[in-house]
């Protein structure tokens, strides 16, 4: 991948926030001010290299915008609230059943992509 310095400001933003996921849009509004130049078409097509290249992750919830996280170095899912669209991490110890399921069905398994919905906490509450 030929080196871009949009795809590096928008990695690097992507890294160090504290947020973790993030739309396109989100990306784009937040770079626009420190990089006047930047369309959102770049933000698409940077962050389509980087799912691409393994540094980012996209996250697919139907009906919403694709969300994006930087790639980690440890295997996590997603907890997504259907109400305030809330998108939590939550650790993958229990996932290795379903990798024995699928490797002992099916062949090697390389990745496990799970999305949990459901109502968070706090919106559970104000029902």
């Amino acid at each position: 991948m030929k080196y871009s310095k949009k795809r590096e400001l928008i990695y690097k933003f992507m890294c160090e926030s504290e947020a973790g996921h993030f739309t396109a849009d989100a990306i784009h509004y937040k770079l626009k001010s420190e990089i006047p130049t930047l369309s959102l078409g770049t933000v698409y097509r940077n962050l389509g290299q980087l799912v691409e290249a393994g540094q980012v992750k996209k996250i697919s919830i139907p009906g919403e915008p694709d969300q994006f996280e930087p790639a980690k170095d440890h295997e996590h899912f997603h907890f997504w609230c259907m109400s305030c669209s809330s998108l939590e991490c939550l650790p993958a110890e229990n996932l290795a059943p379903l990798a024995e399921i699928g490797k002992s069905a099916h062949g090697e398994i390389l990745s496990v992509d799970l999305l949990l919905k459901g109502h968070c906490t706090t919106c559970k509450e104000k029902t």
